[in-house]
């Protein structure tokens, strides 16, 4: 795009509701360098004046393309509008935002045909919403096929709104903008939190329910009526001092059928309806709870600013678990016989809940909205900073979602194909101890059993992956380790110590019959861990170590390992590993890596598959207790800080 001011029209972006989408794009406004235009074409009308005047002052022009009458003329006439528009103005980039295919279509379609450089088509949910649901959700089944013949890039807020919108594009393609907020602007202010209570009168005894959202059906208005009711039902017969209070903020077109039912419930007195408020921040600092009984979300920007208030949040479970950052956060089922549940859930927060600053957990997972707007900048094309540069140093958190999405791709091709996947190692340990990723930690393992291990390398010849990854191991020549590697081209790393390694990656591990005798299987782990030292000697880099003594004593070392090479010990092990033949043994293990005695532990343990929560997502793992005490002993107790290992590694990714 040159040294121009670079134009972008973001489309589909309306303050009705003063919605996340809107919140998102006027921040990347007032944050954009001066070499970036940013114009607004909207769907639907702007509620405000005031807001299409404050966007001109910045400098971004704000066209209404919609048409306020019949809905299939309503596409034709946004398809003409589109066109027009982006003729007249000669776009560079066309951002287009939505919750369902048929609006990404017909703009992307218009963007096609004036032949704009760039269209990004971002998914903003997991669902459909007002009247007609039925047939919008016909309508989006039948226009999301066709949006793989817009010649675009992909984004969603979400790997559920990924799914939801791009189900036949490879998630490799799909880059996963973050909803990010003012993390400053929320976190726990305890003097905010005092004035504010004060100023909606309620008590130091009382514990105030906080919702916030547009009054329409998928926010599941009537669930949280519901909720309440029985809550302050049941707080009267445990005799608590002060009074439950609910606070609804927003408005919409059910609002007035909500308050029909707080009326019949006779909760008028203690139901707050705030209406549409710019100081959500503070209302959340009033609050001791954040409920969201959504019948689907993208990922809401909402339950992210109550994490970053501190408060517990209480999620429908059609809410994808990405949105949980924090361990006070649950997600429970929104069916009638749920509704105690609920309450019950909400008895335990206020019997022993204690408000923290969360904003740094928030920061290590990018949900800065400093992040987000530096990335969309640089989406765009106008980021100086970096322009140099065809790729971007991660962060820690960055690089740990990176794997996150390979470990999902990964599962989801393996769930398609009929491949039996398990967490392992690290991994699993990370899952079960602290379901994410070990803190100190950042890679990934897998186990397959062999016969779908090399089912594996037969399936990617005819269907790959994905369009960046690549699948490295002995078996096809391109990795000198008796496992395989998943790896992501779309990126590159340094390492300290190592030479082996070019891009971010997974680790496969091929889990292979053991023996019975105990004995005979160390002696086999044994011999594997001693030949698996020869390997890293053959890959390590000369004169590095952890002390200038470490170093020469490594240099030696490394002589014969380095004449023989990583491929002659892999082979040997892989060797060793397959001598006894899985479907007749009793114990399996996966030989090829091991890192102790440990890895060996029954069949029926390994093939018991079971489910574990891992960053948010669900994923399978074998019946792991014997399992992780064999590799880790007390496996639920961290190891002394001196003893928690990580990897020295730098990672860059694609612009």
């Amino acid at each position: 795009m040159g040294t121009h001011k670079v134009k972008v029209l973001e489309v589909n972006v309306d303050d009705q509701g003063n919605g996340g989408v809107f919140s998102l794009i006027k921040t990347v406004v007032e944050s954009k360098p001066d070499n970036l235009k940013i114009d607004i074409a909207a769907l639907e009308p702007f509620d405000k004046k005031s807001n299409v005047n404050y966007l001109k002052k910045l400098g971004t022009d704000v066209y209404y393309v919609g048409y306020n009458g019949n809905k299939l003329k309503k596409q034709m006439v946004i398809y003409r509008n589109m066109i027009d528009l982006l003729k007249k103005n000669k776009y560079d980039v066309v951002h287009i935002h939505a919750d369902v295919a048929n609006k990404l279509l017909v703009s992307g379609l218009a963007a096609k045909k004036c032949g704009v450089p760039k269209i990004i088509l971002h998914s903003h949910a997991t669902g459909t919403d007002g009247n007609h649901r039925e047939l919008k959700n016909k309508m989006h089944m039948i226009c999301r096929k066709k949006l793989t013949n817009l010649g675009a890039e992909y984004a969603a807020c979400s790997y559920a709104a990924a799914k939801w919108m791009f189900p036949n594009v490879p998630k490799s393609e799909i880059r996963l903008i973050k909803n990010g907020i003012d993390i400053k602007k929320y976190t726990y202010d305890p003097g905010m939190r005092k004035k504010t209570r004060e100023e909606l009168n309620i008590g130091s005894k009382d514990l105030l329910i906080g919702h916030v959202g547009r009054f329409m059906y998928q926010k599941n208005h009537e669930y949280v009526i519901k909720v309440f009711d029985a809550f302050q039902k049941e707080w009267k017969n445990k005799g608590y001092d002060g009074t439950p209070r609910l606070i609804l903020v927003g408005d919409g077109e059910r609002l007035r059928d909500i308050k029909e039912s707080v009326k019949k419930k006779g909760l008028t007195d203690k139901v707050i309806f705030y209406g549409l408020s710019n100081r959500v921040n503070e209302l959340m600092q009033a609050m001791d709870v954040f409920i969201l009984p959504s019948f689907f979300e993208g990922l809401p920007i909402v339950g992210i600013e109550a994490q970053a208030a501190g408060l517990p949040v209480l999620f429908s479970d059609k809410i994808t678990r990405e949105s949980g950052f924090s361990k006070d956060v649950r997600f429970l089922s929104i069916d009638e016989n749920s509704i105690n549940i609920w309450a019950d859930e909400l008895f335990k927060i206020r019997d022993g809940y204690e408000r923290k600053d969360t904003s740094v957990n928030l920061k290590k997972r990018g949900y800065s909205i400093d992040d987000t707007v530096k990335y969309l900048i640089g989406l765009y094309g106008a980021d100086r900073e970096n322009s140099k540069s065809a790729f971007k140093r991660l962060s820690d958190q960055e690089v740990k979602d990176e794997l996150f999405r390979i470990l999902s791709d990964f599962a989801d091709y393996c769930d398609e194909n009929g491949l039996k996947y398990s967490l392992c190692g690290g991994t699993l340990l990370g899952a079960v101890r602290h379901k994410d990723f070990i803190p100190w930690d950042d890679d990934v393992d897998v186990f397959l059993s062999r016969a779908d291990y090399k089912r594996l390398h037969e399936l990617v010849k005819k269907k790959p992956i994905g369009k960046n990854y690549r699948l490295e191991s002995l078996q096809n020549g391109k990795l000198f380790l008796p496992f395989a590697k998943i790896t992501d081209t779309s990126t590159k790393i340094k390492e300290k110590y190592y030479t082996n390694n070019k891009h971010l990656w997974i680790d496969i591990f091929p889990v292979d019959g053991m023996p019975t005798d105990k004995a005979k299987a160390d002696r086999l782990l044994d011999e594997i861990i001693r030949l698996k030292r020869y390997i890293g000697w053959a890959m390590a880099k000369p004169g590095t170590g952890t002390t200038k003594l470490r170093a020469a004593a490594r240099n030696i070392a490394m002589i014969i390992p380095k004449i023989r090479g990583a491929k002659y010990y892999a082979r040997k092990i892989s060797d060793l590993a397959q001598q006894n033949n899985y479907k007749e043994s009793e114990y399996v293990g996966s030989a090829v890596w091991a890192i102790s005695r440990g890895e060996r532990f029954l069949k029926s343990q390994y093939e018991n598959v079971q489910e574990v929560d891992f960053h948010g997502r669900k994923f399978h793992a074998p019946e792991y207790d014997d399992y992780l005490r064999g590799l880790y002993g007390d496996y639920m107790t961290p190891p002394p800080e001196k003893d928690r290992k990580t990897h020295s590694i730098t990672v860059y990714k694609k612009k």
